[in-house]
């Protein structure tokens, strides 16, 4: 998710932030909505106005918005064995889970993986704590250049985040503490883009996985 021309977000996917590939199309939204202020229980949703040459979906913010977000319906995917290495590589994966993709490899079981993708974007690029919204993974923008990773609303300890500017080559990793949070430290001006994945393995069927993908775009001036 990133900003279009105002009052209009642009809601896509693709390889590299800030560039989108592919459209979502509004079916696939699971919730979504805007705050115009950090007050629970204020959300109004985004209108689709159509799409931006194919590769992005349109939404229409509600006036003095200060948050926005969306989550995609959950998708079961299967993912290659030869592509599994990558992945866990990319999303900074612990050494459990490691140990069990091994087990399954041996086994000649394939990755199999129930995926849910949530995206936030804050408008403005003030310092206030602008509160968590309700997703199913969120990252919450705090004051003191600080982010709060929740995972049903709850603190997620540990975990991996990415921190990606489109100007840069590489991005910036950081880890959250046992309060969820973590320090973004001095960043360039510019628009980010914060990601993580929270990886695990499926309560309701043995062998196969649990994915949450968050990204939070925000300004730093």
């Amino acid at each position: 998710m990133r900003p279009g021309p105002a009052p209009l977000l642009n809601l896509g996917t693709g390889q590299r932030y800030p560039q989108h590939e592919t459209a979502i199309a509004p079916e696939y939204m699971a919730r979504q909505g805007c705050r115009p202020a950090d007050t629970p229980g204020d959300e109004q949703a985004m209108r689709p106005q159509g799409y931006d040459d194919g590769h992005a979906l349109r939404l229409q913010v509600p006036d003095a918005a200060r948050s926005c977000w969306v989550q995609l319906v959950p998708l079961d995917v299967v993912v290659a064995n030869n592509l599994v290495d990558k992945y866990l590589h990319e999303i900074q994966a612990g050494k459990d889970t490691w140990e069990a993709w091994r087990l399954l490899r041996s086994q000649g079981l394939p990755w199999r993986e129930r995926y849910t993708k949530n995206a936030r974007i804050d408008l403005g690029a003030d310092q206030a704590d602008r509160g968590p919204v309700p997703l199913a993974m969120d990252l919450v923008h705090l004051a003191g250049g600080r982010l709060q990773v929740l995972r049903d609303g709850q603190p997620l300890p540990g975990q991996p985040v990415q921190l990606i500017n489109g100007e840069l080559p590489f991005g910036v990793w950081r880890r959250s503490d046992s309060a969820g949070l973590l320090n973004l430290g001095p960043l360039p001006p510019g628009t980010w883009l914060a990601r993580a994945v929270d990886l695990r393995p499926r309560e309701d069927k043995p062998g196969e996985w649990d994915s949450r993908f968050v990204t939070l775009a925000f300004d730093v001036r």
